[in-house]
């Protein structure tokens, strides 16, 4: 049932897949996770990678998938998130 009701969020839009390049300092990721709330969409799962992000030793990538109300609130956490990041990517979980 629960693979139905994922299957059923990424159709609709609800769950989305993020990467964002923060910086690698006390309460970076914090500011991320705040940033999201603030958007309301909860987070479903999250990963972070420092090993293998080669630019930049002081940063690290994040991956996370949330989920949102809508399409609409995708959209504007999208604009928050790359207000405030330089290095992003969105998009569906496939």
């Amino acid at each position: 049932m629960g693979r139905v009701l994922e299957r059923a969020l990424v159709a609709d839009g609800r769950l989305i897949r993020v990467w964002v390049t923060i910086s690698d300092r006390p309460g970076s990721l914090a500011e991320l996770c705040k940033l999201i709330s603030t958007h309301g969409a909860s987070i479903k799962d999250m990963y972070h990678e420092r090993a293998w992000l080669k630019n930049d030793i002081f940063s690290v990538q994040v991956q996370a998938v949330l989920e949102v109300s809508n399409a609409e609130n995708a959209r504007d956490l999208e604009g928050a998130i790359r207000a405030k990041y330089e290095k992003v990517a969105m998009g569906t979980v496939s």
